[in-house]
């Protein structure tokens, strides 16, 4: 029990994204100190991104200046300039953000959010990239991506306001708990959404529960290996339905871990991950390809752009 607290303790006060960028401990000073902190979060791949006060993920960034760095590390070693990058489950935007600076001019970006409300918010924060000189085409949809198309509800839980990154696509016969309240939102297939053509280098899922009928609404894309990487959260144990159902597309399963000097590739069951960390994975096409990509030593999303 001990061991395990120290451990913990040690990894927070010796948190990467402060050692490798020193100067974010000075802006976290400043902007406590702040009687009126600003809304609006200069990223280090030089996008701005406007925070929601009060909400988990926006004190994260404000804080850190980055939030997972691990899932944001990924996708950036992961992505090449002028790919396609899809991001399902985009919230304010900042995955977003990561995808449209790592592909660059040429590449193009497409963002999923249903709810209304956070919608409006990562347009406007995508608006605000346009003028950026190294930002890809960012094209957002409010809808849900799901295996079935039409429309639906999402599942608000009672603590949504301070952590608004846990609404989920109400499944059908789910009951409601007592508290949660519901919102309409509208379904779609990935496999009607992306055209025939268009070739993924890293999808991400953050859909709350909802992974594996998300990835039924895209056996298609999955059957002709039209997506590379998927990045995906999932709190289930190995195999969950939605790693099953990647597996037998071909797909390589690892975890994703965080070390002092980089990410690294865990075994799918997390052996040896720390039961902290978060539990995101990744799915892989080009199992030598991840392995080489993220071995590299170093945090390349805490270098200023």
């Amino acid at each position: 029990m001990f061991r395990h607290f120290w451990s913990r303790l040690r990894w927070n006060l010796c948190a990467p994204e402060y050692i490798f960028r020193p100067a974010q401990l000075l802006r976290r000073a400043r902007r406590r100190l702040a009687l009126h902190p600003p809304e609006v979060c200069r990223l280090p791949w030089g996008l701005d991104l406007r925070l929601s006060p009060g909400e988990m993920i926006s004190r994260s960034i404000a804080r850190k200046g980055i939030y997972d760095l691990v899932l944001t590390e990924t996708v950036w070693r992961l992505l090449d300039e002028g790919e396609y990058a899809l991001d399902v489950g985009s919230h304010l935007g900042y995955v977003t953000s990561v995808m449209a600076a790592r592909v660059g001019r040429r590449g193009k970006v497409i963002g999923l959010e249903p709810h209304p409300d956070l919608f409006q918010e990562l347009r406007r924060n995508v608006e605000r990239w346009k003028e950026a000189r190294n930002a890809a085409e960012v094209v957002v949809l409010n809808v849900a991506a799901s295996d079935v198309a039409g429309a639906g509800f999402l599942r608000i839980p009672p603590d949504w306001e301070a952590n608004r990154g846990v609404a989920s696509v109400l499944a059908q016969g789910q009951v409601l708990a007592e508290k949660d309240r519901k919102c309409p939102a509208r379904r779609e297939r990935l496999d009607n959404l992306l055209e025939a053509n268009i070739r993924v280098g890293v999808a991400k899922l953050d859909v709350e529960g909802h992974e594996s009928a998300v990835l039924r609404g895209a056996e298609g894309l999955l059957g002709r290996r039209a997506i590379r990487d998927i990045v995906f959260e999932d709190f289930g144990r190995y195999p969950t339905a939605a790693m099953l159902l990647l597996e037998g597309f071909g797909y390589t399963v690892y975890s994703l871990a965080k070390a002092l000097w980089g990410p690294r590739l865990a075994p799918a069951d997390r052996s040896g991950v720390p039961q902290w960390d978060d539990p995101n994975y990744l799915a892989t096409l080009d199992p030598a390809r991840a392995v080489a990509r993220l071995q590299k030593r170093g945090w390349a999303v805490l270098k200023n752009r």
